[in-house]
């Protein structure tokens, strides 16, 4: 019986399906080291294309979703990354770092139609819940706090942020600003006056989105005190200390206002 013809064609066509499965496995990951290459060298337009054929080989390929979604991002292509976040929120929910680019994309201000504060604070709780290691998520659901007014809960989550990270420029800033909202100058001076320590060449600076998020590993920095509102940490550095007061209070009368204005968007 083994060696009838239906056995005989049987394994022809077993031992088809096999190499046809090994070749795609193959041509899969040429493809995807192509486009890694491509993400890596800044040839975003040409590793989004290698990335998408790779997938048609491998759809769930989770590391072809994830720096896909983040090249779309650098794009401004929005709803594209979004979509391909999703699929791999699906595919593997336990990946903490999906729910956090999720969370900032729906923190967006400048993507009116992905805003959403409460999907956002939802996606930074699961990142939290993921990896309490990570003080990035807790930074940005004390910003989640602080779009709602909810001064106390803010900076408890901040203060969470420095005990985690006592060099944390953007966690100190916005510190500094919940205690002006609540008129405790000192407070709020003393706070800006680290952030401003701290952003010193020689400290170490505070990542906020990380893996490889963009082309070259280079960082999109998405906090509420930095890109998204316009707050200028990069260069507390270079102000002269007896400037501190006034400059503190021009640049929280500006975040105030962002932050009024974001909260009028989300509604």
């Amino acid at each position: 019986m083994l060696n009838s013809p239906f056995h005989k064609n049987h394994q022809l066509v077993e031992d088809s399906t096999k190499a046809a499965r090994n070749d795609t496995i193959k041509l899969f990951w040429t493809i995807y080291r192509q486009a890694t290459k491509l993400r890596i060298s800044g040839n975003t337009d040409l590793a989004i294309d290698r990335y998408e054929k790779a997938l048609q080989f491998n759809p769930d390929h989770e590391d072809a979703l994830y720096y896909l979604g983040g090249l779309y991002l650098e794009q401004g292509k929005y709803i594209k990354a979004q979509d391909k976040w999703l699929k791999l929120e699906k595919i593997n929910p336990q990946r903490s770092r999906i729910h956090f680019r999720l969370g900032n994309l729906y923190l967006n201000p400048s993507v009116p139609k992905l805003l959403d504060i409460d999907k956002a604070e939802k996606e930074f709780e699961l990142t939290v819940d993921l990896n309490r290691e990570d003080s990035e998520p807790i930074l940005q659901l004390g910003s989640v706090q602080l779009i709602r007014g909810n001064l106390e809960s803010a900076q408890k989550q901040l203060k969470d942020v420095i005990q985690s990270n006592f060099k944390s420029v953007p966690g100190y800033f916005l510190l500094g600003f919940t205690y002006w909202k609540q008129n405790k100058q000192k407070a709020a001076l003393e706070s800006f006056t680290s952030a401003a320590k701290y952003s010193k060449p020689h400290a170490v600076k505070t990542k906020v989105v990380g893996e490889g998020d963009t082309k070259s590993g280079k960082v999109l920095k998405q906090s509420i005190g930095q890109r998204y509102f316009d707050s200028s940490l990069a260069d507390l550095d270079t102000l002269n200390p007896s400037d501190y007061f006034s400059i503190m209070n021009y640049r929280y009368r500006k975040l105030d206002s962002l932050i009024v204005s974001l909260r009028s968007a989300d509604n």
